[in-house]
């Protein structure tokens, strides 16, 4: 414990400083191995490394597949929130629950 009120504060400011460090979020990249759809591109800046950071948890294919069915969902369909809804597919296939149609199919081609 520190004696002097020097050392107090260099204690301060070394404890806040690793408090930082250990807080601080790292960012995300897309990934090569994956192809990442137009739509993608157009959500922020900060919903992109949200849904890159949660996508990272799940298997490539999975994350390909996800973002496939994604898009073709929200062309196919009049999606008002497609990143709440990328969010809520994300959500699902980390419960195991997400299963692709045929639409992710169909826009490949």
């Amino acid at each position: 414990m520190p004696k002097s009120s020097s050392e107090l504060v260099e204690y301060v400011r070394r404890h806040l400083d690793n408090k930082k460090k250990d807080t601080t979020e790292g960012t995300y990249a897309l990934s090569e191995q994956i192809s990442y759809p137009p739509l993608f591109s157009l959500l922020a800046k900060d919903q992109q490394q949200d849904a890159l950071k949660q996508l990272s948890a799940l298997p490539l294919s999975t994350q390909q597949l996800l973002l496939n069915e994604w898009q073709a969902r929200c062309l196919a369909q009049q999606i008002r929130n497609p990143a709440g809804y990328l969010f809520g597919m994300i959500k699902k296939a980390q419960q195991g629950a997400f299963r692709a149609t045929h639409l992710a199919q169909q826009s490949k081609g």
